[in-house]
């Protein structure tokens, strides 16, 4: 690049008044500064000359591409611009006129010149046992600078490898030889990497030396191309860019495990090429190109990214326009996939797993490693993997102990029967941190009383620590009741409190007790179980219904009970049309005691008018079940506030008749006030800042306030710290 500008030297400061003014000397005319900036397209040009143009007394800017000159017409200091330049764009800037003058009394440098006045050629024994050797050495020879030819020689019986110097005969060049293993590019280096210049027409190329051989082989796009090329160095030069653009490399039997091996010395992988011959298109490609790496693995490898900041990466660089490298890329990622998928229909493996942070994890860790993963073995995951990971969450569980000793925590159980009619107790805890399963034991044996149950509970408490719970939540069974007293006997400070979810089951059982609504509910299943009992029946429904299935009642929760009913009133014009309809009337099975019934009871007024008043008392409750034995939010604020809601829904629904609700609001006190209503959730109530702030009268409710203060002097046994 060339840069034009000059300096301008003062007159003297003092004129000696008896010199003749005409023989007074002119001062000189402003020189422009030239410099050798290293551009390669148009843009950076432009850029380029809009900053120097900014600069002070710059009044001319005019660039040569083809020498990668800038010449500056005004008053500058030439060193300081190109300083700037480097600075801002990372170009290489350089000085060529005017240079910087000598000092007074220093000598002026004179220009050293290159020892070697003639061509130099060097011949090296080198151990080759294949071609490829020969192939890959030569590559890294010709990379060196001043070199013009190498002649690696696989064929002799003593390997041997002749280096011709960077101003070889062009005759000799050109001719190429006869040996068949030769890859004669005929290209003369001039000097500079960036700066190539061509041995058949002299044609100069600048940009690398992959624009160079565009030139030899006839592609045109980003050089003029050159149609009189040998034929033999055509084909070898074609053949040497496939490879290397497809990233494989030459391999005969014997070697070929050595492909992915590491050359420290040239530093870059045997068999794939630096950046250079990757030549990019526009500036943003090739900026693009030099922070790739491979994925051959090496000594410095052990400092690359985790797949976490790996993952992170790649989303930023999503948000990142397309280039056209990504879109031909597309093909293959849809087959990688299309593995992945393919392995998910054969494992029968959910379609949510794939959301989880681990499989994302996984993916990109094996996109770190690179090709060549081996495959951890049957016994790995069984055995050492699975130690480690148990290391790993005891690592995790770290964190959410110090949130127990903090703020807190709730010890939470919850027991099942297994296939071997074992009672299996699982411990979690609850904290600010999440919820963290502890452990699960067999108490076949220790729920038979509440004693035994007590003890169990007892030495969970010890192991998590007194001072770290506030409350144990479990079921409201008579022996977990009992177990739960014993435990607030002793542990004075700690709160037993049960299952709210299992509390409002048992609420919806006991108004499923009342006589219409069980009525009701009998006449409900008894449908749905007759309509699948049968194929016929299953078949017909779902015509009908266009595809729409119904809820089966389920015997260890209750609320399905009200699901079922819920979607039979949904669909009730379908099932009637169902039941009205040729293909039922048709049907054998329309003829059978039980199938007589279904259709009494389809047709019965009564019965829909059941359900809807079913449905209005126990709606409120199933969405409080909802809320309690949901995931997204704790629900102990909430409670409070839900049950109140609930019964003035109620109350809403019948038009205030208190004679339709009186039995389930008896219902519902009886078991609120005996199990569910305790002073956590009013003091929780209180001090949640969603009805703090909006209910100006929350202070002055004595049930509210009271539980607050109840709190308060359990948890927090210090009068002073009261």
């Amino acid at each position: 690049m060339v840069v034009q500008g000059g300096s301008q030297e003062s007159p003297k400061a003092e004129s000696k008044p008896e010199e003749n003014p005409e023989e007074k000397k002119e001062p000189k005319p402003q020189s422009p500064c030239v410099l050798f900036v290293d551009l390669h397209c148009k843009g950076c040009a432009k850029k380029i000359k809009k900053s120097i143009m900014k600069m002070r007394g710059v009044w001319g800017v005019v660039i040569d591409m083809a020498e990668n000159e800038v010449t500056i017409k005004g008053i500058v200091e030439p060193q300081a611009i190109c300083n700037i330049i480097s600075k801002k764009t990372k170009k290489r800037a350089q000085v060529i006129s005017p240079l910087p003058e000598a000092a007074e009394g220093e000598p002026i440098p004179e220009a050293v010149t290159s020892q070697a006045s003639e061509p130099v050629t060097v011949e090296l024994k080198i151990s080759m046992h294949c071609e490829a050797c020969a192939k890959q050495l030569k590559r890294k020879i010709l990379k060196m600078r001043g070199v013009g030819l190498t002649r690696p020689n696989p064929t002799r019986m003593q390997p041997a490898a002749t280096t011709h110097g960077a101003n070889d005969d062009d005759e000799h060049n050109a001719n190429g030889g006869d040996d068949p293993h030769v890859v004669n590019i005929a290209i003369q280096l001039n000097g500079d990497t960036n700066t190539i210049v061509c041995n058949f027409c002299g044609k100069i190329t600048k940009g690398g030396i992959t624009r160079a051989k565009q030139h030899l082989i006839g592609k045109s796009g980003n050089v003029a191309t050159f149609k009189k090329t040998p034929p033999n160095v055509v084909e070898e030069l074609k053949e040497y860019m496939a490879t290397k653009k497809s990233g494989t490399t030459y391999s005969t039997s014997g070697s070929g495990n050595m492909a992915n091996i590491r050359d420290f010395e040239f530093g870059e992988p045997i068999g794939c090429d630096g950046s250079e011959d990757e030549f990019a298109d526009s500036c943003n490609s090739t900026a693009s190109a030099k922070t790739k790496c491979g994925t051959t693995k090496g000594p410095m490898d052990k400092f690359c990214k985790n797949p976490e900041n790996a993952i992170n990466r790649r989303k930023m660089e999503m948000l990142r326009q397309m280039n056209i490298r990504k879109s031909m890329d597309k093909n293959e990622v849809l087959k990688v996939h299309q593995h992945i998928a393919r392995f998910w229909y054969q494992a029968g493996l959910s379609f949510n797993l794939i959301k989880l942070k681990s499989f994302e994890n996984m993916v990109a860790a094996i996109g770190q490693y690179g090709p060549h993963l081996p495959i951890p073995s049957y016994h790995d995951i069984r055995v050492p993997f699975l130690k480690k990971e148990i290391e790993y969450t005891e690592n995790l569980m770290k964190g959410h102990k110090e949130q127990w000793v903090k703020y807190g925590c709730t010890i939470m159980s919850n027991a099942w029967t297994d296939r071997k009619q074992r009672c299996i107790i699982n411990f979690f805890i609850n904290s600010q941190a999440g919820t963290m399963f502890l452990k699960s034991v067999d108490g076949s044996d220790f729920v038979k009383t509440g004693e035994k149950l007590f003890e169990l509970l007892d030495a969970i408490v010890e192991e998590v620590g007194e001072e770290n719970v506030v409350q144990v939540v479990i079921d409201n069974e008579s022996n977990y009741v009992l177990a739960g007293k014993l435990l607030e006997e002793k542990r004075k400070h700690i709160y037993w409190t049960p299952c709210a979810a299992h509390c409002i089951d048992l609420m919806l059982e006991d108004i499923g007790k009342l006589p219409l609504i069980r009525k009701t509910i009998r006449r409900g299943i008894n449908l749905v179980g007759f309509i699948y009992a049968h194929s016929s029946t299953l078949s017909l429904l779902r015509n009908f219904t266009n595809k729409r299935e119904l809820v089966r009642h389920v015997i260890t929760r209750f609320s399905t009970s009200y699901l079922t009913l819920e979607r039979l009133h949904k669909k009730k014009a379908n099932i009637r049309k169902m039941f009205t309809s040729d293909e039922w009337t048709l049907n054998k099975l329309s003829k059978e005691p039980k199938g007589k019934e279904a259709t009494k009871v389809v047709l019965m007024p009564s019965f829909w008018n059941s359900v809807v008043y079913t449905l209005k008392v126990m709606a409120p409750l199933v969405k409080v079940l909802r809320l309690v034995d949901g995931e997204k939010k704790s629900a102990m604020g909430y409670i409070y506030e839900a049950m109140d809601k609930a019964k003035e829904k109620i109350i809403k629904s019948f038009n205030n008749n208190e004679s339709k609700y009186k039995d389930v609001f008896a219902i519902i006190d009886k078991r609120w006030n005996c199990q569910l209503h305790r002073p956590l959730h009013a003091a929780t109530h209180f001090l949640n800042p969603e009805f703090f702030y909006d209910n100006t009268d929350l202070e002055f409710d004595f049930e509210v306030t009271n539980g607050l203060v109840e709190c308060i002097k359990k948890l927090i046994p210090q009068f002073d710290v009261q």
